[in-house]
């Protein structure tokens, strides 16, 4: 199993949940086959569903309803391509015309995803190796890149941010989420699942670093959610009534536009 499984796992899990609807997935890339076999390994442990609901599912969920929000109100403004940065298993949005939809992950992410899903444009790239201006992308672009910045690491973020500014033209915009500093313990144990799955999430920074890699970039912080921000936004109103999902203290999200 890889990051990309257990995401579409717990997007479709938390679109499953009796417990109230916080989020929506109109469409999984995960098989019912997979899902089962997946909740069924989880089912043997005690407290399970306070696991997946409290460790796992916080960073998935909040990236997802903001990568939603953003891609509404982009789509609303025009660009001239979607492209998503780290794909994994997430699903192209309806709302976009494929024409429009470009993915870019590792060969094997793609590989498995085209079996499940037929149609957007896809680039396998490793950009711990290879610059994503290879790609040939140009023009007024809304790029997300939620969910990469963990195993990218902070150097290869600043030369991501230097080709993107060089390919992306004024008003053109990226969500992402990244890690300060303010560790959480349940981040903590996800950084231990992710180094068993040999997947090692690097370390993050802190606000004024962003700020600074934004700036030497012509890049500028439109929006910038932290985890009270997040919880206030997202799951205030399901807090009131259901059991609380607490967003993780070292996650924040944030929305970037081209000066």
């Amino acid at each position: 199993m890889n990051t990309a499984i257990m995401s579409a796992f717990i997007r479709m899990y938390r679109t499953r949940c009796k417990m109230g609807l916080i989020y929506n997935e109109d469409k999984s890339l995960l098989s019912e086959k997979e899902y089962d076999r997946i909740l069924k390994e989880f089912s043997r442990h005690e407290d399970y569903d306070y696991f997946i609901n409290n460790v796992l599912s916080p960073i998935v969920l909040s990236r997802s309803i903001y990568h939603d929000e953003v891609l509404a109100g982009e789509k609303r403004l025009g660009f001239d391509k979607y492209v998503m940065v780290g794909c994994g298993l997430m699903p192209s949005p309806k709302i976009l015309n494929e024409s429009k939809v470009v993915l870019v992950d590792y060969k094997e992410i793609l590989v498995d995803r085209r079996k499940r899903e037929a149609g957007s444009v896809s680039y396998d790239l490793d950009l711990m190796k290879t610059s994503i201006a290879s790609i040939g992308l140009s023009g007024k672009l809304f790029i997300s890149m939620l969910g990469l910045i963990y195993y990218i690491g902070p150097q290869t973020f600043d030369t991501l941010l230097k080709d993107l500014s060089s390919m992306m033209t004024k008003g053109s915009s990226l969500v992402l989420d990244y890690s300060n500093f303010d560790y959480d313990e349940r981040y903590l144990i996800q950084k231990k699942m992710g180094g068993a799955l040999d997947e090692t999430i690097l370390n993050g920074f802190d606000y004024d670093h962003l700020e600074k890699l934004c700036d030497k970039h012509d890049f500028l912080i439109y929006e910038h959610l932290d985890a009270g921000e997040i919880e206030k936004r997202f799951y205030q109103s399901y807090n009131k009534v259901y059991k609380e999902v607490k967003p993780f203290k070292n996650i924040c999200l944030c929305h970037i536009v081209k000066k």
